[in-house]
């Protein structure tokens, strides 16, 4: 900006004049529309935003960040805006004094930090807090006062990463939020892209010294076989399919077996492996990510199943409703209704294998798939559905499912990036390799 007189003595100020809308209208627009604001593009706009604190927060602390300070500019940039409040940094650092004395929260109170509120010394972990508020409200659509602080997001598309970022940002205690940023920035783009960014990534992008061994593997000659379920949405259409021959692990991947690739290829550690629950060696290997899990299928010389091919295996061309037949689930078929408490050995529900002898494809842990989580109907286009759908589709129901997640048919999303006590992975190889 420029501050002068005129040659008539009058006082001016110029400034910047920013073409686009205020982030509030931008919210209420989409608001209006009962549509959420997509993902990619609340992040766009948050990195940004973090951009300009990361610059303002080398002389300043903003002390009133809010939807209404901050500008989208027509070039999809963004500016933040009203500096009227801030307060210089440098100065503030003399005078670490808690400020009893004040009777007025400085800045806007529904976006404004605990420290705000309770009129203590403030620093830049505040503007952060408030800039975790914004991002929680690009992604829900709702205020602070509607979606408060200790509740969380509940949107199906905003992976568990997303939002641990936008949680932390808010800690009561700044010692537990993000400390700079920076920091909070290179945290929300690397949860963004470990969960959204495009993954269309096969066996043979990742090196394999290894010939595929089929020992613990049963042979399915393929044909066809009814796919899917018209009375469930996200199982329909219900259509005729054909399958070409391959062959697949008669269970789950075991801790033992997941143990050795650790031990040969220095594979990553799953996240509950020193966990008594879940490392068994007869147990199914969890907490690990699909990445991960395509890691360990590529060292064997494998690769995960598609839907297409796990649905076959798990209902047949009898169009089995469960694995073993059409009587109805107890637990001697399956792990589910949480009876254990935790995954069982691959080999303790027996009575719950398909006629050719594969255990385990219902219950006990959900197994990742190689398929997006998308509609049948829309994946012919395999890119456009990566760019769409950042989800994987994971199959066969977990120890915690009820009925309706054990049958062949069903199907559910879950972000690539997540490393849950409940999803483990069996391996398959094509015939033709």
């Amino acid at each position: 900006h420029d501050v002068g007189f005129t040659n008539e003595g009058v006082l001016y100020i110029s400034m910047e004049y920013a073409d686009g809308m205020s982030l509030r209208d931008f919210l209420m627009r989409y608001r209006r529309n009962r549509r959420h604001i997509p993902v990619r593009q609340a992040v766009h706009i948050m990195l940004q935003i973090l951009d300009a604190l990361h610059y303002a927060h080398r002389w300043v602390i903003h002390r009133d960040i809010k939807p209404e300070n901050v500008m989208l500019l027509n070039d999809n940039q963004v500016k933040v805006l009203d500096f009227g409040l801030a307060k210089d940094i440098e100065r503030d650092a003399e005078n670490r004094i808690e400020r009893k004395h004040s009777k007025q929260v400085v800045g806007t109170v529904v976006y404004a930090s605990p420290e705000q509120i309770a009129f203590h010394a403030i620093d830049l972990r505040s503007d952060l807090y408030a800039a975790g508020l914004l991002l929680r409200e690009l992604l829900s659509l709702r205020t602070p006062r509607e979606l408060l602080p200790s509740q969380k997001i509940k949107r199906g598309d905003v992976s568990p990463s997303i939002s641990a970022v936008a949680d932390k940002a808010i800690q009561q205690d700044r010692e537990e939020r993000w400390q700079n940023a920076q920091e909070f920035r290179d945290a929300l783009e690397t949860a963004f892209e470990s969960s959204y960014q495009l993954r269309s990534i096969t066996v043979k992008d990742m090196a394999s010294n290894k010939k595929a061994c089929t020992d613990g593997m049963v042979f399915f000659e393929g044909g066809y076989f009814r796919m899917g379920k018209d009375d469930t949405s996200d199982e329909a259409p219900e259509s005729e399919v054909y399958v070409t021959p391959f062959w697949i692990d008669i269970s789950p991947v075991t801790v033992e077996q997941y143990g050795r690739y650790m031990k040969e290829a220095g594979g990553v550690e799953p996240l509950f492996w020193r966990n008594p629950q879940y490392n068994g060696p007869e147990q199914p290997v969890v907490g690990i990510s699909w990445e991960e899990a395509l890691a360990y299928a590529t060292w064997a010389g494998k690769q995960l199943p598609s839907e297409v091919q796990w649905e076959f295996v798990a209902r047949g061309p009898e169009n089995r409703r469960f694995p073993w037949g059409n009587n109805a689930a107890d637990t001697t078929h399956c792990n589910y209704h949480n009876y254990l408490g935790m995954p069982s050995m691959v080999t303790m529900h027996e009575a719950g294998q398909t006629p050719e002898g594969i255990i385990d494809m219902a219950g006990n842990v959900y197994e990742w798939t190689s398929d997006a989580f998308a509609p049948y109907a829309q994946q012919h286009n395999k890119e456009k559905v990566l760019r769409k759908f950042p989800q994987k589709t994971v199959r066969g129901g977990c120890f915690e499912s009820e009925d309706n997640e054990i049958v062949t048919s069903a199907r559910r999303g879950m972000f690539p990036d997540v490393r849950q006590k409940n999803i483990g992975f069996r391996c398959l190889v094509s015939s033709g390799e």
